[in-house]
């Protein structure tokens, strides 16, 4: 019983910790596609639209919130994609 007990609790401390680990890292990568996005808004105000552009692309959309899909668009637009 003490057995069964433990390997429950084993088991349930395991799938907790993959969550977190896995919200972690969404976490993670929608603060880095922001970050990314607020780098190439920089770049291009600051005409360097060559830098901006490459910055721009490597920006993972789907992080994103709708507004700052549109001002990701609206950027990329400008820098001719």
């Amino acid at each position: 019983m003490f057995f069964r007990r433990l390997l429950t609790l084993t088991l349930l401390a395991a799938v907790l910790l993959c969550a977190t680990n896995w919200a972690y890292g969404q976490e993670s990568a929608s603060d880095q596609a922001k970050a990314l996005l607020e780098q190439g808004v920089v770049q291009f105000k600051a005409m360097h639209f060559k830098i901006a552009k490459k910055t721009l692309l490597k920006v993972e959309a789907s992080y994103l919130s709708d507004s700052e899909k549109k001002t990701l668009d609206e950027y990329l637009q400008e820098a001719g994609l």
